[in-house]
């Protein structure tokens, strides 16, 4: 049964106890929701989006009801498990594939972001140009089992062929590593 999606107001007090610097906990929200689609994915891409806030609902309910929560990120992974679990029992769910093996479209050079990297990597994202965040936006986010006629279609509405696009794509993907490279190699000196 899906919890209701929160108000204004509770998801404010998540925010809050997640960290009191409400830019860093908006970061810390954002990881916290990636890490929760990463793990639906690979269980279930096409509810992935579906059952991450799901579990996200629930975690702002148990922290608005005050429950003692000492470790957000484990205590998350638990309702996430019961997610899966409740989502797997469903006799109508059982249809969906599931594959370990599904490459998250926001996985980074194939491997899957750490937190720090996630948070360099949105930093990069950020600096690109609009046009360009929202073209590699698109083209990443798609559901695996129709990602080829989706970037297909995305070529045509740009009126540009598919490899042209696939070329675009590839160089602001060679602009982010870059950017994280730097950011990282950064890191490591200071």
């Amino acid at each position: 049964m899906p919890t209701t999606p929160p108000t204004q107001e509770a998801f404010d007090k998540f925010l809050s106890f997640l960290n009191p610097d409400r830019e860093r906990a908006g970061e810390e929200f954002e990881l916290l929701r990636y890490k929760l689609h990463l793990f639906f994915y690979s269980r279930a891409p096409l509810y992935a989006e579906e059952l991450a806030d799901e579990t996200m609902n629930r975690l702002i309910k148990k922290v608005v009801e005050d429950e003692q929560i000492r470790d957000v990120k484990r205590y998350c992974y638990g309702l996430a498990r019961w997610v899966w679990v409740e989502f797997h029992r469903n006799p109508r769910n059982k249809h969906e594939v599931i594959n370990d093996t599904v490459p998250h479209p926001f996985a980074f050079e194939d491997r899957v972001l750490q937190d720090e990297e996630f948070r360099y990597y949105l930093h990069c994202l950020r600096k690109l140009p609009t046009q360009d965040q929202e073209l590699v936006i698109a083209y990443c986010n798609v559901e695996e089992p129709t990602y080829y006629e989706a970037r297909k279609d995305l070529a045509k509405k740009m009126g540009i062929s598919p490899t042209a696009l696939r070329i675009r794509v590839s160089r602001i993907r060679s602009r982010l590593t870059q950017c994280l490279r730097d950011c990282l190699k950064r890191d490591k000196q200071s």
